[in-house]
């Protein structure tokens, strides 16, 4: 039998905080480089796991996902990003009710991609107020986050509002299909990319839940081997 311990997700005291700004909008992205002191362990989860396509788990995402039922172990990480945020956003409770740990595996051009997986998009921000992505590819490093802006009534948009909610309704319902050789390059007509979050193993991005984004690949790297993330909202 397997045993799963808490201590396997312990914050590495020598970890790298840096807090950027992006886009016009200054949105907070917290970075933590070298994030679990074991996270070696941490990343031998990614082959013990069962990952399934079933789209009302993984909810439109474009990987294979599995659920970490151990959710209170990563509660002080969750403290920890709430902390960092509260100075930009001055959110006062945490919201964890909501709360999922999920593990992702990526494919690129895998046939349980539906086209408006590829769109940009948003995370639960009607239940939850961050995420976070941490990068688990001990190998294969390639790409990253990126976050892109959407043309909308004639302006770009970097984030949904209650002043431009129809702006994600109407980015949801969209079928314009991407390029197939390049399915994350972004025309710059409709959607363009501002900044680019490099991936690093055992590197942590976090951002609130209501802006815009997406996975980047070129396409084709991950055809045969996985990118591989943990992410969660809360």
């Amino acid at each position: 039998m397997k045993h799963l311990r808490p201590e396997v997700f312990e914050l590495n005291p020598r970890a790298q905080i840096e807090i950027k700004q992006i886009g016009k909008g200054g949105h907070n992205v917290v970075l933590i480089e070298n994030l679990f002191l074991y996270a070696n362990d941490i990343a031998t989860l990614f082959d013990e796991m069962v990952f399934t396509s079933d789209e009302a788990i993984r909810a439109n995402s474009p990987c294979f996902r599995a659920i970490l039922p151990q959710v209170s172990y990563l509660q002080p990480l969750h403290r920890k990003i709430f902390e960092l945020h509260f100075t930009k956003y001055g959110i006062e409770e945490m919201n964890l009710f909501h709360n999922k740990v999920m593990l992702d595996q990526y494919w690129d051009g895998s046939n349980i991609i539906d086209q408006s997986s590829y769109h940009p998009h948003t995370d639960d921000l009607n239940k939850t107020n961050y995420a976070i992505v941490i990068f688990m590819n001990r190998r294969n490093i390639h790409g990253g986050t990126q976050f892109v802006k959407v043309r909308h009534d004639g302006r770009w948009i970097e984030n949904i509002t209650q002043d431009n909610e129809d702006a994600r309704i109407r980015n949801d319902e969209d079928i314009n299909s991407p390029d197939p050789a390049k399915p994350w390059d972004y025309d710059g007509i409709r959607y363009k990319r501002y900044h680019l979050e490099p991936m690093k193993f055992n590197k942590l991005i976090s951002y609130r839940t209501n802006v815009i984004h997406s996975p980047y690949t070129d396409g084709s790297f991950y055809r045969n081997t996985p990118r591989k993330i943990i992410t969660s909202t809360f």
